[in-house]
């Protein structure tokens, strides 16, 4: 029995030993791991944009500036019917 119990003891230190030695890799890992954040893609995109070519820095300033002025003709555009509204239920109640 005493040889058993033995044996047993061994395996049950080297699985312990085992599962030390993993748990270590695994918090090393995961150390070794980085995170992007919201300007370090933003400045990925803008490089892969670059170098590949895709837009120039020119389009680009056309794009932004015609979604602005889309951007204004929808604001005025919603401002302007609000206002034809009120006036007509205001017209309608009185």
């Amino acid at each position: 029995m005493d040889e058993l119990e033995k044996k047993i003891r061994e395996l049950e230190t080297k699985l312990l030993d085992e599962i030390e030695n993993m748990e270590n890799s695994i918090k090393n890992s995961k150390k070794d791991e980085f995170q992007l954040d919201s300007n370090d893609v933003r400045a990925i995109i803008d490089q892969l944009l670059t170098e590949k070519g895709f837009v120039t820095q020119t389009e680009l300033e056309q794009k932004v500036d015609q979604k602005h002025l889309q951007l204004i003709k929808w604001i005025v555009g919603t401002g302007l019917s609000s206002i034809a509204i009120v006036f007509s239920l205001v017209r309608y109640i009185i």
